[in-house]
């Protein structure tokens, strides 16, 4: 595989930083994904835009005056989470559809929602999971956990919500949190087509290791891993921890690739071997989509030039 620049675009504002959510493919049109403005722009300015991942030309946008941390988007709406507010927005129009800010938790990093009224919200170094209920006033109950590296939606009235050190299931109305497992450190989580939980964490001497859950059952037995393997590193030095390192599945969730600064590599889970590694110049990963038909795209950034770019893998 090698990457093939499809184009590049100059920002107004700049995408990245402390605080600011990373590209989001639209779940609905795997064609459009999103981008929040983030350091270095004035708040008077700062939007959540859609943009084309073919031409990387920018669709429509939403003022939001403040950096998108991170966001729901459903088939018809989505909802924005700011440093102190939530705003909802159409999709794909990007029309403002209403804004909360008192009583909403400030600083969340993680976000879902029931289809109905009410979200579910938590800082990644947070106490306390927020369930926000929303009307002409937004309401939250709070439930003590301890720190947060993913909250995703099993259906209306449950949801999984990974602690860095445990996955729990959390039931709606009450917010009931019940621990399904035990998954030793981690700090990045996804969840696949297939419902597999997937945790990037560590080894107790600090190497990275990829930990594989089944799909919880309906019943809340405890979970144990279906798969474990270390993180294949191709640079030289034998750095331990996992800082700065990140990683995205394809759609059949037979391939991982791995991200950490300028580095892209994708790893095999089947034949359990290297597929790629590639180092980009100037730039570095923002994100990796696998659109299906469409194929991978990866989207590069140079911070200090503003200049975003998408890529594909071929190969």
């Amino acid at each position: 595989m090698e990457p093939r620049r499809l184009w590049t675009w100059t920002l107004k504002n700049n995408i990245d930083g402390g605080g600011v959510m990373a590209p989001v493919l639209d779940p609905f049109d795997p064609s459009a994904f999103y981008v929040s403005d983030g350091w270095g722009s004035y708040y008077g300015s700062m939007r959540l835009r859609r943009l084309s991942l073919e031409t990387g030309e920018e669709l429509a946008s939403a003022l939001t005056r403040d950096a998108v941390r991170c966001l729901w988007a459903g088939e018809d709406a989505i909802f924005a989470v700011l440093t102190k507010r939530v705003v909802k927005v159409a999709r794909p129009s990007m029309e403002v559809l209403g804004s909360w800010k008192k009583g909403v938790p400030a600083g969340s990093d993680y976000v879902a929602f029931d289809g109905e009224k009410t979200l579910l919200l938590m800082n990644w170094a947070a106490s306390y999971l927020s369930v926000l209920e929303l009307g002409e006033e937004a309401k939250a109950r709070r439930k003590r956990l301890e720190n947060c590296c993913g909250i995703f939606r099993e259906d209306p009235r449950r949801f999984l919500v990974m602690n860095g050190s445990g996955i729990y299931r959390c039931a709606l109305p009450e917010g009931a949190l019940k621990k399904l497992a035990d998954t030793g450190p981690c700090c990045r989580c996804l969840r696949g087509d297939s419902g597999r939980l997937w945790l990037l964490g560590t080894e107790e001497d600090g190497r990275p290791r990829m930990v594989i859950y089944p799909p919880p059952g309906a019943d809340g037995a405890a979970l144990a891993p279906e798969g474990i393997f270390p993180v294949p590193r191709p640079w030289e030095e034998e750095e331990k921890g996992i800082t700065r390192l990140s990683f995205a599945l394809s759609r059949d969730e037979e391939t991982v690739y791995f991200t950490r600064d300028a580095a892209l590599w994708a790893w095999s889970v089947p034949e359990e071997r290297l597929l790629f590694y590639h180092a980009f110049q100037d730039e570095y990963v923002l994100a990796v989509f696998d659109t299906g038909p469409g194929g991978v795209r990866v989207l590069t950034y140079n911070w200090s030039q503003r200049r975003l770019s998408g890529q594909a893998l071929e190969g």
